[in-house]
């Protein structure tokens, strides 16, 4: 029993286990009626989705430029999910998903490391159930992407700094790079 209490201490803090949960609570929200909400296919959502299918038929590589001049890198979730699951609205839809709930951790381990667990568990619930940010999540299009790389560098360089490891240097560094290859909104 004893051990039992301990081993659940060391791996499943109430920290963490507060965060799934709230994480899992949110889920619905994001994937509920992903077909049909919201209720049009954007002008961009087609377009990211096109550029998806050209990924997907190898008419264009990974690095250059794609529509709107933005990195054929940015397409490749899309592209990812469009060859799991059949090119549809859901798979096109599920690479900005997927990021824009990828965002909430990483948000919350940056603000717990710059204010405190309350402000970080707070503002992390507060974007995760913001009316915008579920808006640019459950659409198609590479928004969410740049959210992710710029909070991820943002929170990898702060542990370099802190921990002076190089590690979290290279690490930082690969993620900023990274991120060029996103939407425009992180240059």
């Amino acid at each position: 029993v004893i051990f039992m209490k301990t081993f659940i201490r060391k791996c499943f803090h109430k920290e963490r286990a507060l965060i799934v949960l709230a994480l899992l609570i949110m889920l619905p929200l994001y994937f509920y009626k992903l077909s049909t909400l919201p209720t049009s296919v954007h002008g961009d959502e087609t377009e990211t989705a096109l550029q998806a299918i050209q990924i997907i038929q190898g008419n264009v590589g990974l690095i250059g430029v794609g529509w709107f001049a933005l990195p054929l890198l940015s397409f490749s979730p899309h592209a990812f999910f469009m060859l799991l699951l059949g090119q549809n609205i859901i798979a096109d839809r599920l690479g900005s998903v997927i990021f824009g709930l990828l965002v909430l951790p990483i948000l919350y381990l940056l603000l717990k490391d710059f204010f405190d667990k309350k402000t970080a568990f707070t503002s992390t619930i507060l974007l995760g159930t913001s009316h915008l940010w579920l808006a640019l999540s459950r659409i198609g299009i590479t928004y969410t992407q740049s959210a992710f790389f710029i909070i991820s560098t943002i929170y990898i360089l702060l542990r370099a700094f802190k921990t002076n490891k190089t590690i979290y240097f290279i690490l930082g560094g690969g993620m900023f790079g990274l991120s060029l290859y996103s939407n425009f909104a992180v240059r």
